[in-house]
């Protein structure tokens, strides 16, 4: 009988533990502007990605995204990530959202996911020049 417990005991941990490391990894290039320094950036693509855990009231994709650091000059790079399901309207291309570049690694970018709450960002002037400049 005790050596039933201890066994429950170790499958209810291991089970936590694999929930916490999916909570972990489901967060992984997303952050919050307390984080770095947030910028507005530009979808580009939104492709099926390969995120490591996926849950079912989310969504991953691989982002292509051009970002547009203030006083920087803008760059592209890609991100992997679960978005919520309620915000994958978000992130087709050609939409803007906010992201948080990292203060000491400036190439490491996450998603800022709370942003997504509020209306989008505007696109910087010299970004939307060059839009309508483009034929």
């Amino acid at each position: 009988m005790n050596a039933n417990l201890k066994g429950v005991g170790l499958i209810l941990g291991v089970i936590f533990l694999l929930v916490m490391l999916g909570q972990f990894l489901g967060a992984r290039n997303t952050a919050s502007a307390i984080e770095g320094t947030p910028a507005p950036a530009r979808v580009e693509r939104a492709a099926s990605g390969s995120c490591i855990i996926g849950f079912k009231s989310s969504s991953c994709f691989e982002l292509t995204l051009s970002v547009h650091p203030p006083q920087q000059a803008a760059f592209t790079t890609k991100l992997d990530v679960n978005i919520p399901n309620q915000w994958t309207s978000r992130v087709q291309p050609a939409s803007w959202v906010m992201v948080v570049v990292d203060r000491e690694d400036p190439s490491k970018v996450g998603l800022d996911l709370d942003a997504f709450e509020l209306p989008p960002p505007t696109p910087p002037p010299e970004s939307a020049s060059a839009a309508s400049a483009a034929p």
